[in-house]
């Protein structure tokens, strides 16, 4: 049966380290196909306007982010092993729903079509949702120690750019039912493994009725002050990752002028490059703190990427190794934010009360970054005269690279600020 979540081991199992890593599979293997693969599928295969389905899917993206921290206090107030409670069923929910949204009626007209996309498109994204966020809460509530929450969350997001590849490669074949067929292999090796795994119930000290009933759009209030500013530099950041995520398909086809298949294997070099890195990054993990980890690997960033706004048509093999350091970089991009937000629920006396509220708030901002990334850049971009299609050589540097590592740094300096008060 799940141990309390006062429980502050700072051993935690190789075993029990992949057994709570491996969902990060299929919430990457569910997550990647919603919004590559869906506009394809719905705009391109079965003929419904381009404008609805990007319209529908931005409105369920508002509406998943909106929903992480209500889920999340919903989260925190279930009694017993509340995750597993949340994650199992999830799950089952989550497979239903991609099986759904890959599988379209044939003989609807566009209007139920475009209903039934909707509804299938928000099943998927809020059932991903409240299984990542159990996810992510779970391991503040298993332990406090840093070192092993570091083990927890590098194996978490070793699993998550793993699912992301074999997505990301078995989406590109036509019918998606070796897609699927993982997906389900998938969500079944995450359910299995994920019972009876220890950190699952409220402190003894604080039984789940007797937690106050924190207003979701209050509980900020919850964090110390250093802990919202974290918020704040790591949304930035965020905001920051999400820019060249956005303008990545553009950078490639209208600056470089690379085929499409050229795009693709710089992306799988790219993820591929952070999941190498998880170790590397793990071992700097056990002799540094995450502050300063982080700050490496953002420095390490920004001096790799900035060389993107000096390329130009042709330009492969630079790019290809831009891909790979920046890459390099993101395996501590994708741990070093979690423990840092883990130190700061715990200095606040959050821990086993309100983490699953606070995880919900940093996704809300998180989801915030990417529509913020379309809705601030691609009107930019359109301002300064780029038109998609078009080799651009001015417009797309700017936007791609140096607005975002201008963004890093501002983070990074933030972030220095922030340390010097605590």
């Amino acid at each position: 049966m799940a141990h309390a979540a006062s429980t502050d081991s700072i051993e935690v199992g190789s075993a029990h380290a992949v057994r709570y890593g491996l969902p990060g599979l299929v919430l990457a293997s569910t997550a990647l196909p919603l919004y590559m693969v869906t506009p394809h599928l719905y705009a391109g295969s079965v003929g419904l306007p381009l404008a609805w389905v990007g319209f529908c899917l931005m409105a369920t993206r508002l509406i998943d982010a909106i929903t992480d921290p209500i889920i999340g206090r919903w989260i925190d107030g279930t009694a017993g092993a509340r995750f597993e409670r949340w994650m199992m069923p999830s799950l089952v929910v989550l497979l239903i729903g991609m099986v759904l949204l890959l599988s379209p009626p044939e003989g609807l007209g566009p209007g139920l079509l475009i209903a039934y996309m909707s509804l299938c498109a928000l099943l998927v994204s809020l059932s991903n949702s409240a299984a990542g966020l159990a996810h992510q809460a779970w391991l503040v509530s298993w332990t406090a120690h840093p070192s092993a929450q570091a083990q927890l969350v590098t194996k978490r997001e070793a699993f998550t750019l793993l699912g992301v590849m074999i997505a990301a490669g078995l989406a590109s074949q036509e019918g998606y039912p070796a897609l699927l067929a993982w997906i389900v292999f998938a969500t079944g090796a995450s359910i299995w493994a994920l019972r009876g795994l220890p950190g699952q119930s409220v402190a003894q000290d604080t039984p789940s009725q007797s937690l106050p009933r924190v207003p979701v759009w209050l509980g900020l209030r919850l964090l110390d002050s250093s802990g919202r500013g974290l918020l704040g530099v790591m949304g930035l950041n965020a905001l920051a990752n999400a820019i060249p995520g956005t303008l990545f398909l553009f950078f490639v086809a209208d600056q470089l002028q690379l085929s499409r298949q050229a795009s693709g294997l710089l992306l799988i070099g790219y993820f591929l490059a952070a999941a190498v890195s998880m170790p590397l990054w793990q071992s700097l993990l056990r002799q540094h703190a995450a502050s300063v980890v982080w700050q490496i690997s953002v420095v390490v960033s920004i001096a790799g990427f900035i060389w993107a706004t000096q390329l130009g048509a042709g330009d492969l093999l630079p790019f290809a190794l831009i891909c790979v350091v920046t890459g390099f970089a993101l395996g501590a991009e994708l741990t070093c934010p979690a423990l840092l937000l883990a130190a700061a629920i715990n200095r606040s006396g959050l821990r086993g009360r309100h983490e699953s509220l606070i995880m919900g708030l940093w996704t809300l901002l998180q989801k915030l970054a990417l529509a913020l990334a379309a809705g601030l850049v691609l009107p930019l971009l359109a301002g300064m005269g780029y038109t998609p299609g078009i080799p651009d050589t001015n417009a797309l540097p700017l936007a791609y690279a140096a607005i975002p590592c201008g963004l890093k740094l501002m983070a990074l300096i933030l972030f220095r600020r922030l340390e010097t008060t605590q």
